[in-house]
């Protein structure tokens, strides 16, 4: 199976979210880059069944923000 796993961090004082080494933004706040991740994870997931985001939380814990065909995108979309 295909890793379809997009990361929203914060790096080089900028928000971006990366896919498979590839890297897009910046984004001017993390939510702005969370929604982009979604929705390109939503695309993915559509595509092939399964995707989600992992991000970072204030302390520099992983976490899984977001997953196909649990969450929906509009939370964060909005």
């Amino acid at each position: 199976m295909a890793d379809r796993t997009f990361f929203v961090a914060f790096k080089d004082g900028r928000w971006e979210y990366s896919h498979h080494e590839k890297h897009f933004g910046p984004y001017s706040s993390k939510a702005h880059a969370m929604g982009e991740a979604v929705a390109a994870a939503s695309e993915a997931g559509r595509l092939h069944g399964h995707a989600r985001v992992m991000a970072a939380d204030e302390d520099g814990h992983i976490y899984t923000a977001w997953t196909y065909g649990t969450d929906a995108p509009s939370w964060i979309l909005k």
